[in-house]
């Protein structure tokens, strides 16, 4: 329950989820602009943050909402508490030391830090413990883009199985030394103002700097509660995957009883109730302490004689659902229904860093019987077909990450905000939390060992995607994170797997016409033509197709093959060898918040060709393969552009698409087979003049199967809504390119310098 709302501070209970019969309302998720971005975060500073974070919560900020009285066993016995505490004025209606007037905040650190400790004290709340921090410069994780620390004025830290394990307090009598004031440990945090200078919202955008680390740092929080107190009134909020909320603020002199009750209620013991996801927790073994999860999992049963199958397992079979377009989604393995603990390590394998959002955590685990496995926890768009639907339809599917079991349950954050916590919803889009148990591969493909591991997984991932296109399934989200290095002695179509189906969508739902949409994916990858929907006017996010008239192109494959290639060049653009990234400048802008700073970013990189400068020397044996590439995303862009141009954006409908698929995946497969081929022949490309004429490709660029796509040199310049761009300047022409030969194996040359991996 919402403490801000609840009546009572008991445990919120997690409702079943919905059949599997259950018929969802398909919409398009969007990506607004947010403080997180891709895997690699942001480089900022507290202001930059607080500008990134005010953007994503401006139009998610519910606000006066109205805090529930505390029930009469409650109000009893906080009037009790009242009557007993010498720091409260019953007569006068006031707290006694707080002045009725300040000229700085300072003033009321010390007489509000003793009102706080001593709820805490008299109520019992023995696992949670106050810190004045205002003083305290309180680190965030280390980041390659962000190194930041701030100082909320007040802090609640905790312990427990939810928090630290069993690691106790020091003494209640000794202050808690400073080294206690860790994001990792905050529960609650707050921040004191002068009453007349109070903003709700601009005092929210602080606080949600401190609710970001909680996230961050923490990865189990389902929200944080925070507050703001001046020399007058109380208001409280609360962070969550879906924004921010605060109550109307409280006269915490004239009503000293909901006020405490809000204090009591968001310090609570019980960790659910502040805001801890319950399925992962801490045991303390000895000195080592160990993270588990533990849920309620629908599992697969492999390979098990049919003696030794449990009663209750059952095959699955999912009903046609009209909207999702899946159909019949059925798996002739046996699975059951149990409650599964998995052995996870402590910091996760990769987590989102936005604030709002999916909030996905990726857990490594292990267990006795499902083997090394890979936890995923997020929080899907309420009506969004989960993923483990997908996961269903891709049972056996190479190149794509394996479901091994799925959560039956699921919570919408709306059920814990309560009565007002949604306002009137048209600044609240609800959300779900959903879990699934992964097959578990290798690390993620910027943790490559060598340049052949790079390219086996980058062609087994791309084909893997081309096995889910073949399926109707479009991934919509490629990225670093989401291309996964195969075990080392895995076979070829399984050393390099595409995971999270989070934004995937089936071509043969009732409304599959969705569109390029720039909110869709993670900045860094995203194609051209979805960056350059920041010119449409966009329509509702639920909205369902595409219209025709709008000249606004469908969401394509190859929108996500042009994803693959901005991942490479992220790759060779960062990396001086394995575990050694140094970032170039020129990365900034792809991930910029800003879609139309990134499109132009990426539009300059493929409107001039490419520029080899730009590869790191350990990547120079690439260049080939990245100029081909390159070649191949300036003429699909071309190509749907000019469709834009005549106003026929609407034919390249799904038909079409599938028409041009199969040799546009082959052109790309081959180049970097090509390129695997070369390398193993110990080939170096580097060190001469003429390395343009090396051919890694598959002949000549094939055409789009519509007349009206010719490759083009030019590469337009235009809003293609029609919409006028910020001025700056423009490119005339694109590269011409050299026609490539026939499709061969390279006769390459030995370069002078050595590229050893």
């Amino acid at each position: 329950m919402s403490p801000a709302i609840a009546s009572s501070p008991s445990t919120s209970r997690r409702t079943p989820e919905p059949s599997a019969t259950t018929s969802f309302n398909v919409t398009d998720t969007p990506w607004t602009i947010g403080a997180g971005g891709s895997s690699y975060g942001h480089r900022t500073v507290t202001q930059h943050l607080q500008l990134r974070l005010r953007q994503e919560l401006q139009n998610h900020h519910v606000d006066r909402v109205t805090p529930l009285k505390p029930d009469a066993t409650q109000t009893a016995a906080i009037q009790s508490f009242l009557r007993k505490t010498s720091l409260y004025d019953d007569e006068k209606h006031r707290w006694r030391d707080i002045p009725a007037a300040v000229q700085n905040e300072r003033e009321l650190y010390d007489p509000q830090a003793a009102i706080f400790r001593t709820i805490l004290q008299h109520f019992e709340i023995k696992d949670r413990r106050f810190m004045l921090t205002w003083n305290n410069k309180v680190k965030h994780a280390p980041h390659v883009d962000e190194q930041l620390s701030t100082s909320p004025d007040y802090s609640v830290v905790g312990r427990g199985p939810l928090i630290n394990g069993d690691d106790p307090f020091p003494s209640s009598s000794t202050e808690l030394p400073d080294e206690w004031a860790n994001y990792d440990l905050l529960t609650t945090v707050g921040d004191a103002k002068k009453d007349v200078s109070c903003s709700p919202f601009k005092d929210g955008i602080q606080l949600s700097v401190y609710a970001r680390q909680c996230f961050i740092q923490q990865h189990n929080r389902e929200f944080v509660p925070a507050y703001i107190i001046t020399e007058k009134n109380f208001r409280y909020y609360r962070f969550d995957r879906c924004g921010m909320m605060s109550t109307v603020e409280v006269n915490y002199h004239e009503d000293p009883i909901t006020f405490v009750h809000l204090f009591r209620l968001i310090c609570s013991d019980d960790a659910p109730s502040i805001g801890y996801n319950p399925t992962l927790y801490f045991k303390n073994k000895g000195k080592q302490r160990t993270r588990f999860y533990k849920s309620t999992l629908r599992r697969v049963l492999d390979n098990i004689p049919a003696d030794l199958l449990p009663p209750n397992a059952v095959p699955v079979e999912i009903p046609v659902d009209v909207e999702d377009g899946l159909g019949v989604v059925k798996d002739r393995r046996l699975w059951v229904t149990e409650e599964l603990e998995i052995r996870v390590h402590n910091k996760p394998l990769h987590f989102r860093r936005g604030l709002r959002g999916r909030g996905g955590v990726y857990w490594a685990g292990e267990h006795a019987t499902l083997g090394k496995v890979i936890v995923k926890q997020s929080y899907r768009p309420s009506g969004r077909v989960p993923e483990w639907k997908y996961l269903l339809a891709a049972v056996g599917v190479k190149g794509v990450g394996q479901m091994l079991a799925f959560d039956t349950r699921a919570w919408r954050v709306s059920e814990s905000r309560g009565p007002g916590g949604t306002g009137d919803g048209t600044k609240f889009h609800d959300r779900e939390w959903s879990s699934i148990v992964l097959r578990r591969y290798g690390d993620s493909i910027d943790h490559f060992k060598d340049q052949r591991q790079i390219l086996t997984t980058f062609r087994d991932a791309i084909k893997g995607h081309q096995n889910l296109w073949d399926k109707d399934i479009l991934h919509r989200d490629v990225s670093i994170s989401n291309i996964l290095m195969g075990d080392e002695d895995a076979e070829d179509g399984w050393k390099g797997v595409i995971i999270d189906l989070d934004m995937a969508i089936s071509l043969n739902r009732q409304s599959s016409n969705v569109g390029v949409d720039f909110r869709t994916g993670t900045r860094a990858y995203q194609s051209l033509h979805v960056l350059n929907s920041y010119g449409y006017k966009l329509p509702d996010p639920n909205a369902q197709t595409v219209p025709p008239d709008s000249q606004r192109l469908m969401h394509d494959y190859l929108d996500d093959l042009e994803s693959f290639y901005w991942c490479l060049c992220w790759i060779c653009f960062t990396y001086d060898g394995p575990g050694q990234p140094n970032r170039s400048a020129t990365l900034a802008k792809w991930e910029n918040h800003d879609p139309e700073t990134a499109y132009d970013a990426k539009f300059k990189h493929l409107a001039v060709s490419f520029n080899k400068d730009d590869v790191k020397p350990w990547f120079r044996r690439f260049v080939p393969l990245l100029q081909n590439l390159h070649d191949f995303c300036l003429e699909n862009f071309n190509g749907r552009q000019a469709l834009v141009k005549k106003k026929k954006a609407h034919t390249r409908d799904v038909s079409v698409m599938r028409k041009d698929s199969k040799e546009r995946y082959d052109f790309v497969l081959h180049a970097i087979q090509t390129t695997i081929d070369d390398l193993e022949a110990g080939a170096a490309f580097l060190g001469s003049d003429d390395e343009d004429d090396v051919d890694v490709g598959g002949g000549e660029l094939p055409s789009l199967s519509v007349e009206l796509l010719k490759p083009q040199r030019a590469l337009p310049y235009s809003n293609s809504s029609g919409t006028k761009r910020k001025s700056q300047e423009e490119l005339d022409e694109s590269p011409t390119k050299k026609n490539r030969g026939p499709a061969r194996p390279s006769s390459l040359r030995h370069s002078g310098e050595s590229h050893d991996a």
